[in-house]
């Protein structure tokens, strides 16, 4: 039987899981704190259990606007999905068919949720799959780690080391001011949708979280690069950040996460997950500056279900008919 739990229920089962499957971004923890970003997001943590054997799925609950009588399921900005200790083929199908029906008799009208590239070995998802795009994953436990960037990465950390740049931790009380500030002001620059605009109160909810440190390339004390990382379990992920024009020309985010990957190696993590493009073309700007880090690649897949079809194809089909901006996107009907 799928049962709710609290998020301190939650949180300890996700502790119970292996080391090495204790992502930070798919936490309970993380899963309550990206809600702060839209008021219309409510955290739920749902549990199947059989003895020592546990499912664990964090999500996001909204209500359907076109239909208020549905509510529907999300995984926070990043990664969601289902968590389990267990690899059990019978036991993972038996937790989904229950899921299936909780859905369905709870009013859940459709699904979204973006599978972590890392946990593709052990993350079950019995819904619709769909492969989207490559990310850029950095081995950390090697005795040269500058030894796997490509030569253009090396030359721009070494470029920003002789321009006298330097990269420290700073105080989480500042992710909700200064940082938060430096971040909108370098999305603004680049003309960033306001989606990416977050408001305070994310940035307040994401310091609490004991997983994240601010890190920040500086010279002078003049902020040039900032960003947001997570540890836990093996894990180092990269989050958010933002270059001034002068930390572009200096390289500084080259040295940011150079830097961090040096302090997550010595941690004794195991890799670095820096992430994918911002679209999935094999020529993306962003998946560019990201490969000269590392060659190693993981495959980003979103997955979806559908769990009140009926009522769902005759929605998109009206919407779809009568919207001056139609979209092919499984929640269609949300703008973000």
């Amino acid at each position: 039987m799928i049962v709710e739990l609290t998020k301190a229920e939650a949180e300890s089962w996700f502790t119970e899981l292996p080391r090495q499957r204790q992502i930070a971004t798919l936490s309970p923890s993380y899963v309550q704190a990206d809600a702060a970003r839209d008021t219309t997001l409510n955290p739920l943590f749902l549990g199947y259990r059989e003895g020592d054997a546990f499912w664990l799925l964090g999500v996001h609950r909204g209500v359907v606007a076109i239909a208020p009588e549905y509510d529907d399921f999300q995984s926070p900005y990043g990664y969601g999905g289902p968590l389990c200790n267990c690899d059990d083929p019978a036991f993972l199908q038996r937790a989904w068919a229950c899921y299936r029906v909780w859905c369905h008799d709870h009013r859940i009208l459709v699904e979204f949720v973006r599978l972590h590239p890392l946990a593709v070995a052990w993350q079950p998802y019995f819904g619709e799959i769909r492969q989207d795009r490559s990310t850029v994953v950095i081995p950390l436990q090697v005795t040269d780690l500058r030894a796997g960037y490509a030569v253009r990465c090396r030359t721009a950390v070494r470029k920003a080391e002789q321009a006298g740049l330097g990269v420290e931790i700073r105080p989480n009380q500042e992710i909700a001011g200064r940082f938060a500030t430096f971040y909108r002001d370098g999305m603004a620059a680049i003309g960033a949708e306001p989606f990416y605009l977050f408001e305070d109160a994310y940035f307040s909810a994401l310091a609490q979280l004991p997983s994240v440190s601010l890190m920040v390339c500086t010279r002078d004390s003049e902020w040039l690069s900032a960003g947001l990382f997570f540890s836990a379990g093996e894990t180092l992920e990269y989050h958010l950040s933002a270059t001034s024009a002068l930390g572009k020309k200096l390289a500084a985010t080259n040295l940011l996460l150079d830097v961090a990957a040096a302090i997550g190696r010595d941690r004794g993590l195991q890799q670095f997950y820096l992430g994918g493009g911002s679209d999935g073309r094999d020529d993306n700007p962003l998946l560019f500056f990201k490969a000269g880090f590392a060659s190693t690649r993981a495959q980003f897949r979103f997955g979806y279900s559908i769990h009140h079809v009926d009522a769902y194809t005759a929605l998109k089909e009206s919407f779809l008919r009568n919207s001056s901006n139609p979209s092919n996107r499984i929640l269609f009907y949300r703008q973000n």
